[in-house]
């Protein structure tokens, strides 16, 4: 349901379905770019290399972190 984003969270909430103590996590990041010329330059990222499965939030449910993504650009200057 749409709960967690309709229901106030009462005052004495701690742990349970609002919540709770989560785990640490550690995520590895990599990003690139190479300038190619003075106008041009391309650029890339890896986000969550590792592709870890990870808890960023647990009100009513669990929410997991983003999947490994890719990003890939051209910044170009006129």
């Amino acid at each position: 349901g749409d709960a967690s984003n309709t229901v106030d969270i009462p005052d004495d909430a701690a742990g349970g379905i609002w919540g709770g103590l989560l785990p640490a996590y550690t995520l590895l990041d990599v990003n690139a770019s190479y300038t190619v010329n003075k106008n041009m330059k391309v650029f890339g990222a890896i986000k969550n290399l590792t592709d870890k499965r990870y808890i960023t939030g647990m009100r009513q449910g669990i929410y997991v972190g983003p999947e490994r993504s890719f990003e890939i650009g051209v910044n170009y200057r006129f």
